[in-house]
């Protein structure tokens, strides 16, 4: 909502949609790109480093997936309901144990113990599994050069859309 007192324009958050540094950020980002021509994922890096010193490009395989789903799964139980509580909060002095509430000033508190095992017993350099990606398949290779090659521009058709392997495996 924005509005306006004694020639002061102000701007009024509507609930729920707040703004913060990182829709900003996004936002810089957004502006540049718009304006850009972007062919590679170089491009888009170069995009994002371009739009503001505080946004910084990870590019896949800078980093490893890791398979946190499974990983958690084992250790600790689902919340049952969680979308209906909006205040969470957890202590030192009971580690494993979330207290909820719908809102920050109920009275009500549900306590949940989290974890399915002692949470002191847990090995802290035991990490979840890395996820090795299994790459495009041969009929997305293909797909993606008979119809998003012909939409790059040529010097860059090759880096983004190359050749699908043949049938034959040469």
């Amino acid at each position: 909502m924005i509005g306006s007192h004694r020639n002061i324009k102000y701007m009024m958050q509507l609930s729920g949609h707040t703004r913060c540094l990182i829709d900003a950020g996004f936002g810089t980002i957004k502006k540049l790109y718009r304006r850009s021509n972007c062919d590679t994922l170089q491009h888009v890096t170069e995009v994002v480093q371009k739009s503001a010193h505080s946004n910084v490009p990870v590019t896949y395989g800078e980093w490893m997936w890791k398979g946190w789903k499974v990983f958690l799964a084992d250790r600790f139980k689902k919340v049952p309901n969680i979308s209906k509580y909006h205040h969470f909060r957890y202590t030192s002095l009971e580690p494993g144990i979330v207290y909820m509430k719908v809102a920050a000033d109920d009275t009500n508190e549900t306590r949940f113990v989290i974890c399915k095992t002692n949470y002191l017993q847990m090995d802290r350099n035991d990490l979840p599994s890395v996820i090795h990606p299994a790459g495009l398949s041969r009929e997305r290779q293909t797909y993606l050069y008979h119809h998003v090659r012909p939409l790059v521009r040529r010097p860059f058709q090759d880096v983004l859309c190359p050749v699908p392997p043949s049938s034959d495996g040469q």
